[in-house]
């Protein structure tokens, strides 16, 4: 099931020594929801940990794996009632530092056209940072997005405008329907991206 096709190429790069290598590397598994990376951080830190795989060679990596997520690691999640839970109740806080909202637009099981309702959902009870991690500052930070990047071409109307000129949509109605679209899509705000990463 592709919810845990991030599993393998998460654990192969942190055991493999690629982000020891290249630490500012950033690697997002799309469209995995986030439910499932406490069971593999344990994991994969309980091999960390293992003496026989230390001895042996099939440890040499310093990093524990699991400080890697939030820095190198991230994922992108819909509607993952038991993640946003898990953040909310505080089990496991760290997915607010690693996980993405995602619409997963266009596809058939997309949130949209009720992204705001699914939002308003899972976030209900989450405090406004967690909220706001999720929602866009996470992608602020690996992506190097920011609030200037939008104002400096004029927002959503002058976006909506040049794409739909570049795709030859050209009406009004298209042009106001890719509006809605993009900021469904940007959910909130974006916040400028951290300059230490």
């Amino acid at each position: 099931y592709p919810f845990f096709s991030g599993a393998r190429p998460f654990t192969y790069l942190t055991f493999g020594g690629v982000f020891e290598r290249f630490p500012r590397l950033r690697l997002v598994a799309a469209e995995v929801n986030a439910s499932w990376l406490p069971f593999w951080a344990q994991t994969v830190d309980q091999c960390f940990d293992n003496p026989y795989y230390r001895s042996t060679g099939g440890v040499r990596i310093e990093r524990r794996p699991s400080e890697l997520l939030g820095q190198n690691l991230f994922v992108t999640m819909l509607d993952d009632d038991l993640a946003f839970r898990m953040i909310r109740e505080g089990f496991a806080p760290e997915l607010a530092d690693c996980a993405m909202f995602s619409t997963d637009y266009p596809h058939s099981v997309c949130l949209w056209p009720k992204s705001q309702e699914h939002v308003a959902r899972l976030t209900k009870g989450l405090s406004e940072v967690d909220k706001r991690k999720v929602l866009s500052g996470n992608a602020s930070r690996v992506y190097g997005l920011g609030v200037v990047t939008l104002e400096r071409i004029g927002g959503f109307p002058a976006l909506a405008d040049y794409l739909a000129d570049d795709f030859l949509l050209g009406s009004h109605a298209a042009k106001e329907g890719l509006e809605v679209v993009l900021s469904d899509y940007v959910v909130e705000h974006v916040s400028a991206p951290d300059d230490d990463l």
